[in-house]
């Protein structure tokens, strides 16, 4: 329970990160141009904290969901949750696939 609890406050510290890196990003608009002048590396504290939040609870969910299931189903679970992670991985790589098609091939040919 305590690495779930040690997620949930890193996932409210990036949610203040992001608010922060939001409005600093607004309030140093340029009128000249369509951008802001922030530097990149204002969205790193994002994404430490982010990372470490997605740790914890995954891990706390992964011991919860292991241990509360019954001996003869935990087997079944891993499967599941290490299946799931193969699908996704699978659909990440054809949206990436998909995405990299030039877009000649698609382009209606004008005669």
């Amino acid at each position: 329970m305590t690495k779930f609890i040690v997620g949930m406050c890193f996932a409210v510290i990036t949610m203040i990160f992001a608010g922060f890196v939001e409005f600093a990003q607004r309030t140093n608009w340029t009128k000249d141009s369509k951008y802001s002048n922030v530097s990149i590396y204002v969205q790193i504290p994002q994404g430490i904290t982010m990372g470490l939040s997605e740790l914890f609870i995954m891990v706390a969910s992964y011991e919860y969901a292991y241990f509360s299931a019954p001996v003869s189903g935990q087997s079944l679970f891993m499967s599941l949750r290490f299946c799931s992670i193969g699908l996704s991985s699978i659909v990440g790589v054809l949206y990436i696939n998909l995405c990299s098609i030039d877009s000649s091939l698609l382009d209606f040919k004008v005669s």
